[in-house]
């Protein structure tokens, strides 16, 4: 009986508290799916917003940069395979990332995201999404 007691605290000789604890992780993650879901139905257009602030401005572009150095200087970092302004060779290491900035450089990408989330959302995002 201690032991059953001590593994439902996680007291026991396991940390965690072996079958109990992984379904105890198991429920809190379920609740949070369903509280999340039921979120986003209340309340579409916080993830309509969350959805825009994300979005990777490179997949906007409709053609390539000709050199990673203007991309950059233009504020784009790191554009993504399903891009349009992908090129391959301007993707160094080949991992589906072109123009990537160099270690240290700051990318401004969380900026972005920051003044997306506290600005009023642009028509065409707001209407795409609804």
């Amino acid at each position: 009986m201690d032991n059953i007691q001590e593994t439902a605290r996680g007291t026991g000789g396991t940390r965690g508290g072996g079958a109990l604890g992984r379904l105890m992780g198991l429920w809190i993650a379920a609740c949070a799916v369903v509280i999340v879901l039921g979120l986003n139905r209340m309340y579409p257009q916080y993830g309509e917003r969350l959805s825009y602030a994300f979005r990777d401005p490179a997949m906007a572009l409709t053609k390539p940069f000709a050199t990673c150095k203007i991309a950059n200087a233009a504020g784009y970092f790191n554009i993504p395979r399903d891009s349009s302004a992908y090129v391959r060779w301007q993707d160094e290491d080949n991992d589906g990332m072109a123009c990537e900035p160099a270690p240290g450089v700051a990318t401004g990408r969380l900026e972005l995201i920051q003044k997306r989330l506290t600005a009023p959302m642009p028509k065409s995002s707001a209407s795409a999404v609804s």
